[in-house]
């Protein structure tokens, strides 16, 4: 039986590790919308997955159509945070 102020040490060692994700996540989206033109304020959340593949998550389909033309500036762009996907998918974002 384990002693309950180990099960709540573990318990905050993942909430900081969920929170430096989420404060990850959003430092990249807010930079990619402030830093690409025209597009970037419609760019919902913007994120590495385990795989390096940046994911950017857009409010419609002609946006991320529009912003795969921006591939190689959107590269430039996240090498100022020293991030180098591999990759760069486009989604739309849908409301569940």
């Amino acid at each position: 039986m384990k002693h309950i102020s180990e099960i709540i040490g573990k318990g905050f060692k993942k909430i900081d590790n969920f929170s430096d994700v989420l404060k990850d996540k959003t430092l990249l989206t807010k930079y990619l919308q402030k830093n690409i033109d025209t597009y970037g304020k419609y760019i919902v959340a913007a994120y590495l997955n385990e795989r390096n593949t940046l994911i950017i998550e857009t409010q419609s389909n002609e946006i991320s159509a529009r912003l795969r033309y921006e591939d190689s500036n959107i590269k430039k762009i996240c090498s100022h945070l020293d991030i180098n996907p591999k990759k760069i998918k486009f989604r739309t974002y849908t409301k569940s």
